[in-house]
């Protein structure tokens, strides 16, 4: 039986912040306590801001984190590093499920231009908060760099969801080619046998194929290779039959296929 909506974006939202804690985040704001510029020995005022948002971020607990952080920002909004307090509500926010929160913290982290890593969460809020247009729209520019960046590839899957979601099915086919054109990350198992799906119920019967070829080629002990090659096993005569047909085809389109 087929999962509600909710379900499914449930589901999805589980796979992708795997991969989102997974990534290498941002590049971590530089933190001295010592003077750099006073010959004196007195911290400069800048040293002063990264102390404090130092002391702001050390490990605690959540909510006493919270708390320093508000108050780093009353004190320094106005500071660059303010944008880093920012990020750092976010995912707190989105840790406790508030996407709403997170959704606000990471649009104030990011700056006028650049600014990856905040628009990414951003669009996982978005996505959370059942908004997959506003998650594309975010993730798309992501998603279509010219370079590659820690999250190309995560964004470009967030892209495919969010068609995928809408019930667009043909836009998310289109963004799963375009997914799996790039280099590939630790979620590509996942994005493969959901694009294996999503082909077979349009009848890209070709494509499907060499998915899967793909699936079993590169993660064959994934859960999702299990899954799909049991769903085939248990599928009625027909279903089998087109599936071992499109893996036939598969090996017919790579190079050197019988």
């Amino acid at each position: 039986m087929s999962r509600g909506p909710a379900a499914a974006r449930g589901a999805a939202l589980g796979l992708l912040l795997a991969i989102a804690l997974a990534a290498p985040a941002g590049a971590a704001p530089e933190v001295r306590t010592g003077s750099s510029s006073d010959p004196r020995g007195r911290p400069a005022p800048g040293d002063a801001v990264r102390a404090a948002f130092a002391a702001a971020t050390a490990p605690g607990l959540a909510d006493t984190t919270r708390v320093r952080l508000a108050d780093f920002l009353a004190r320094y909004g106005r500071h660059p590093l303010a944008r880093d307090a920012h990020h750092e509500l976010g995912l707190l926010a989105y840790a406790k499920a508030d996407y709403a929160t997170a959704r606000e913290q990471f649009r104030r982290a990011r700056p006028p231009s650049g600014g990856e890593e905040a628009r990414y969460w951003e669009g996982l809020s978005a996505f959370a908060l059942g908004r997959p247009r506003d998650a594309r729209v975010l993730a798309q520019p992501l998603a279509r760099a010219k370079r590659d960046t820690p999250r190309r590839w995560d964004a470009a899957y967030l892209v495919a969801l969010s068609w995928a979601q809408e019930g667009r099915r043909p836009e998310a086919l289109a963004a799963y080619r375009e997914l799996f054109a790039l280099a590939p990350r630790g979620g590509e198992a996942a994005a493969l046998y959901q694009a294996i799906r999503l082909a077979r119920e349009l009848g890209r019967d070709e494509e499907a194929g060499q998915w899967r070829a793909r699936l079993l080629r590169t993660a064959p002990g994934s859960p999702e290779a299990a899954s799909l090659v049991a769903e085939e096993k248990a599928a009625p005569s027909g279903a089998a039959h087109r599936a071992d047909s499109t893996a036939r085809a598969a090996g017919r389109a790579r190079p050197g296929g019988r």
